[in-house]
């Protein structure tokens, strides 16, 4: 009959060392778990403001295409100016070359 007590006693005595062992695992397990999800919370929101860094570069960078092209497309235009108002000095001088030069044939 000690015998079946001894073993009853151990046997509670482990199942109570069992839980508390259980306890301190899940206690651990969930330490972890939130551990974790804080890093990678914390990485999310660095990959996040590294997205918005390169996505806020890319937006300047385009303004600054936008502007050059602007800029150039305004300097061709000049160009395209000067070049239509120099073709026709150069119509109007060959037109009044050639009335002179016929005015002087019909002489």
């Amino acid at each position: 009959m000690c015998l079946r007590k001894d073993i009853e006693y151990l046997k509670e005595n482990f199942d109570i060392k069992l839980e508390k062992v259980g306890a301190l695992l899940q206690a651990e397990i969930k330490s972890v778990k939130t551990e974790l999800d804080n890093k990678i919370d914390t990485k999310f929101n660095e990959l996040d403001n590294k997205i918005d860094n390169v996505r806020n570069k890319l937006k300047s960078d385009i303004r600054d295409f936008n502007n050059k092209i602007d800029v150039n497309k305004m300097e061709f235009k000049s160009i395209l100016r000067l070049h239509g108002r120099m073709f026709g000095t150069l119509i109007t001088l060959n037109i009044g070359i050639f009335l002179a030069l016929m005015s002087l044939l019909i002489k």
